[in-house]
């Protein structure tokens, strides 16, 4: 399966809405948002060509949404950006969210001049295996950061990594050998 980054429809960030309210553990929001909220959120952010983030909406070769990917924050100045990423939970385990990850950081690493792209992954997530995978794979770091999510009455701990350009650059270029 081929997957390509699109422009975010309304729709596809509605559809996006009802996958994130489905695994709250894993949000640093961890209350439902109502679709007024992301209807907003896409005004002001996703559409925002001014905001400090990009989003895209990942589509496979017959042109299914099936993720939502995007940079947020993304500080200019230091030239890193904040990964976030939402799967349709009926996909996952088919290797969409490494797609898009690989799609987001060529476009943040070789359009957008991106130095680094980090993130956090709460240990109370069922996405910590696959972030675990991604760090590896970019040769990138990471860290345990502890107490950092209350879910469920339990405070959990949380994973901080980084991928670097040169990280990216490495698997970029054997792909690209590959090909």
């Amino acid at each position: 399966m081929v997957y390509s980054l699109d422009r975010v429809s309304v729709t596809d960030s509605l559809h996006a809405l009802e996958w994130r309210n489905q695994h709250l553990e894993g949000l640093r929001t961890p209350w439902m948002l109502t679709e007024d909220r992301q209807r907003r959120f896409h005004a002001d952010v996703i559409a925002n060509p001014d905001a400090r983030a990009r989003y895209w909406s990942v589509k496979d070769d017959t042109g299914l949404f099936v993720a939502l990917v995007g940079l947020n924050p993304i500080q200019w100045e230091n030239r890193i950006a904040e990964i976030s990423l939402v799967t349709n939970p009926e996909r996952r385990g088919h290797g969409i969210g490494t797609a898009a990850v690989d799609l987001v950081f060529e476009h943040g690493f070789g359009q957008m001049g991106l130095s680094a792209i980090w993130g956090e992954c709460y240990h109370c997530n069922g996405a910590l295996g696959f972030w675990t995978k991604i760090v590896a794979r970019y040769q990138g770091h990471s860290t345990t950061i502890p107490s950092r999510k209350m879910w469920r009455g339990v405070l959990h701990a949380a994973t901080w990594f980084t991928i670097d350009e040169f990280g990216w650059r490495s698997v970029y270029r054997a792909k690209q050998h590959q090909s």
